[in-house]
């Protein structure tokens, strides 16, 4: 059996605006069919804490090379945009899962 993808999501601070996110994250995973473990920290801590994550997810935009798919999920909390932000998710998860 695959092993669950791991999801880290990141906002400022790592608590309030990370957890919505995961939350809706979480939703959209499951509703295309991803076992997910999803986490939250802040932006700052992503350079030390991202290395055991399949994809990384952000609600504010961070610039950083983090050698996996990375991707902004504001619009899930916003609502704008949220197809494509929904879809620009579940690619990245698929592309994460193949690699698997």
């Amino acid at each position: 059996m695959a092993r669950k993808l791991k999801i880290l999501v990141a906002c400022g601070s790592g608590i309030a605006t990370s957890s919505v996110a995961k939350h809706e994250t979480e939703k959209v995973c499951a509703a295309a069919g991803y076992d997910v473990d999803v986490t939250t920290t802040s932006i700052a801590a992503l350079p030390n804490e991202h290395q055991n994550y399949d994809v990384i997810c952000t609600t504010c935009p961070y610039h950083g090379d983090l050698g996996r798919p990375t991707i902004r999920i504001f619009g899930l909390i916003s609502n704008i945009n949220r197809k494509k932000v929904e879809e620009d998710l579940i690619a990245a998860v698929k592309e994460a899962a193949e690699k698997l």
